[in-house]
């Protein structure tokens, strides 16, 4: 029987890897989705490695050179974005709009596919100009690596800047891997992870050149050396800050409804009460938006806040909705000192394509009038430049309005203006408990490592947390509850080589690029 059993797995492997063979484009788009896995189960991290191996031993195969790189690396991304942008799903049924079912069904349906399709068709485009220098592994390795980083940083721009998949992200479970993206930006461990498994599968392919497998592995055994000494480096803790966090956990669909700004101000005043009473904090960090209603000068929430701020001698930092002289909404974040006064306020500048804003909206909305009930009340103002908030006990903190906190420029001009911890004020209510929730929490983990910086982080319905410079997580919430973190973070001076440098990696990868160029140009001459 037991023999039965194995001759049935090797018959069965055998017809698996035959197919796969016989269907590559096909066993591209598997890899993909199975390169999104580790964004919904972060222990799955090794499948990013396994993946990536898998599809260029598929695609780098001789008989496989035949084809265009560009449909190759479509599927593969067309897995990935198919599979990670599910989290649209979880928007449906836009508790809080006016939109009938069948308009949240269109938005659901073009923003999971149309994105998809978008960034897999930008994939293809950049990453099959590798096709140029396919002739030589070494370079055809080096050009994938660079490639692959230059699109996530394309991801990051233009009507449908979305810059939730890369490498990196995947690897949150991996710390010390993770610890260079301090020196040279999270792009350094797209690189070295793409390269080393391109270059690698050409061992698989080619077993008797073993040279490829031990340049994968050099690379690969520096930056988890080096991550490792970084990770073990003791942080920088200038002055200890002891913070209270708080989740009221107001779900989307009841947030809007009339009446309840007062109930929500109770609820979050109890809870802020109930938890100073016999402990001390510097600051009170609350959630993106938390309070339904258009903050102004001496209003509801302005009392709510300062009275607060005054009894337990704390600085109140939280979301607000402000309105601009032209009448557009102001999605900020500000804070109260225990004399009453205000610090100036932070502007969101990056808005959720599909979730605060429709890409093309005043097209798509002139075909669908409905949509353009997707920004609420009006347009949203998108900021345009970074702002400190200072404590009251002279603690620099650098903003981030939930999606902001997906950008490390972002994060790199806070620290760069000062910033000596990262708040990020968040509203992730939209996903309810949907893989988005902690995918996004993620991105504030690789801003930590980027930045240096400890990160404070307040969701709505979660997920709240204190992240450490180094990337660990030291206090997290449940989502959808209420809750409280009570617990301490450090201030920081010192600047990353990062920060210091912005995204070195892209500028290395362009720079990989043009040299390939060059190379390749001169043989010809």
């Amino acid at each position: 029987m037991k023999e039965n059993n194995i001759c049935f797995l090797k018959t069965t492997f055998v017809k698996v890897i035959s197919f796969f063979k016989a269907h590559r484009i096909t066993a591209s788009f598997i890899c993909g989705m199975i390169f999104a896995a580790p964004f919904f189960r972060e222990w799955l991290f090794p499948l990013t490695f396994l993946s990536l191996l898998c599809f260029f031993y598929l695609t780098n195969a001789e008989e496989s050179k035949k084809k265009s790189r560009f449909i190759y690396y479509f599927a593969f991304f067309f897995g990935v974005f198919i599979s990670v942008y599910t989290l649209f799903f979880k928007l449906y049924p836009f508790e809080g709009f006016d939109f009938s079912p069948l308009v949240g069904k269109i938005i659901v349906i073009f923003g999971w596919l149309g994105a998809s399709l978008i960034h897999s068709v930008m994939g293809g485009v950049i990453l099959g100009i590798s096709k140029h220098f396919k002739k030589s592994p070494l370079l055809y390795a080096l050009s994938c690596g660079a490639l692959w980083v230059i699109f996530e940083f394309s991801q990051t721009l233009g009507f449908l800047a979305f810059p939730w998949v890369n490498v990196s992200l995947s690897l949150v479970k991996f710390l010390p891997f993770l610890q260079t993206a301090s020196l040279f930006g999270n792009g350094i461990i797209t690189f070295i992870v793409v390269f080393s498994c391109c270059i690698a599968s050409f061992y698989f392919i080619h077993p008797d050149k073993k040279i490829y497998l031990k340049i994968a592995s050099a690379v690969m055994a520096s930056n988890l050396a080096l991550g490792c000494i970084l990770f073990v480096i003791p942080e920088i803790k200038d002055k200890e800050v002891n913070v209270l966090i708080v989740q009221g956990n107001v779900q989307m669909g009841e947030k809007w409804e009339a009446d309840r700004l007062k109930t929500i101000l109770i609820n979050h005043e109890k809870l802020i009460r109930d938890n100073l009473a016999n402990e001390n904090a510097d600051i009170v960090l609350l959630a993106e938006t938390v309070f339904p209603a258009v903050y102004t000068e001496n209003g509801l929430i302005y009392q709510t806040m300062s009275k607060i701020a005054k009894d337990f001698d704390v600085t109140v930092m939280f979301g607000v909705l402000l309105k601009s002289d032209k009448e557009e909404t102001i999605n900020a974040i500000m804070a109260i000192y225990p004399d009453g006064t205000e610090t100036p306020y932070y502007t969101k500048r990056k808005l959720v394509p599909f979730g605060e804003k429709l890409p093309s909206i005043d097209i798509l909305g002139t075909i669908v009038p409905s949509l353009k009930e997707l920004n609420r009340v009006s347009s949203y103002v998108e900021g345009t430049d970074a702002v400190i908030i200072n404590s009251h006990t002279n603690v620099k903190y650098g903003p981030l309005v939930c999606y902001d906190s997906v950008f490390p420029e972002l994060a790199r001009e806070n620290v760069l203006l000062g910033a000596e911890i990262l708040a990020v004020s968040t509203n992730d209510s939209w996903y309810k408990d949907g893989g988005a929730v902690y995918q996004h929490q993620k991105q504030s983990i690789i801003r930590a490592i980027e930045t240096g910086r400890y990160v404070f982080r307040s969701g709505n319905t979660g997920i709240s947390c204190i992240i450490t410079s180094k990337g660990i997580v030291t206090a997290e919430s449940e989502i959808q509850t209420k809750a409280i973190i009570l617990g301490k973070g450090y201030t920081s001076n010192r600047k990353t080589l990062f920060v210091l440098l912005g995204n070195s990696s892209l500028y290395l990868s362009f720079g990989v690029i043009l040299g390939l160029i060059y190379i390749k140009i001169k043989k010809r001459l």
